[in-house]
């Protein structure tokens, strides 16, 4: 999930107020007249569509974090009682045990041990 970035918010937050003053300060200029579409009303409404905005997504930003928390939480607390359940039941069949399969447990091998050193002849 994208990160929202705080520092990118109020930069445009700012442009918007700072157009949005300008367009108001011109907005009567005979001399050089604005084009129709730059008016203050125009990054006023701009400016509220983009607060609305960033609200949900932070509001959802918080929300996806808390699920993923609990999320990680159970799963931590799943992984455990795995874990002990695992033990129990190798405890119960013996680690060697072919039904450890039946669990999705896979069965330790039997160690077979180092073959004797052949002793050497003595003559």
């Amino acid at each position: 999930m994208a990160d929202i970035d705080e520092k990118e918010y109020s930069a445009l937050n700012t442009r918007l107020d700072n157009m949005g003053t300008g367009a108001a300060a011109h907005a009567s200029d005979t001399v050089n007249p604005l084009p129709s579409n730059i008016t203050q009303t125009r990054y006023k409404n701009a400016k509220l569509a983009l607060e609305a905005k960033w609200n949900a997504a932070k509001d959802a930003q918080t929300a996806a974090n808390k699920a993923f928390d609990e999320y990680h939480t159970l799963y931590n607390s799943t992984e455990t009682m795995m874990g002990g359940d695992t033990k129990l039941v190798k405890g119960i069949y013996g680690i060697h045990s072919e039904t450890l399969r039946d669990y999705g447990i896979k069965p330790e091998k039997k160690r077979t041990g180092r073959k004797p050193k052949p002793t050497p002849p003595t003559a």
